[in-house]
């Protein structure tokens, strides 16, 4: 409901945005740790990557870890083991854009907070939406875009003032 409400807040209609799992198959007590390296798993993420290639669509938006992980291969650290833990850190590539792992189109990737872990942590809420911007943005084009930055070192004086007030 949180992401529909977005979506709509957004001018997207709902009929124009296509939600898929990672999985078709719900885990044990649901928790997907259970599916990892399951045929279940292996048979969704082919599914998926089918239908990333059927669709073509120009941004797909991960929801979550997990989602990030398989989509573009991003996750974050165990501090104690200083080794990669798929299906953690997602605060740490939220926002970023990279190109999709599933499929043979290479589409762009938008990662973001899961609607369910923004209902438990509340103040992620702004940053799930402007996340969602950001991707709104991105589907008019296919391509995948960086920002560009300008850099000034030692700027005089008008230039410094014109930088502040932009």
């Amino acid at each position: 409901e949180l992401l529909e409400r977005y979506l709509g807040r957004l001018n997207v209609p709902r009929s124009s945005v296509y939600l898929a799992n990672l999985c078709k198959h719900r885990p044990p007590g649901n928790k997907f740790e259970a599916l990892l390296e399951s045929k279940e798993l292996e048979r969704g993420l082919a599914s998926l990557g089918e239908c990333i290639d059927t669709i073509k669509p120009n941004v797909i938006v991960a929801l979550g870890a997990w989602p990030t992980w398989f989509l573009a291969g991003k996750c974050g650290k165990n501090p104690k083991s200083k080794k990669p833990q798929p299906g953690s850190g997602i605060s740490t590539y939220r926002g970023s854009r990279y190109k999709s792992l599933l499929g043979t189109s290479g589409r762009k990737v938008i990662c973001t907070y899961h609607p369910a872990g923004v209902l438990r942590n509340w103040k992620n809420n702004p940053i799930f939406y402007m996340d969602l911007q950001r991707a709104v943005e991105d589907s008019e084009f296919p391509e995948l875009r960086y920002p560009s930055y300008d850099e000034h070192i030692d700027p005089d004086s008008d230039v410094l003032h014109d930088l502040i007030h932009e």
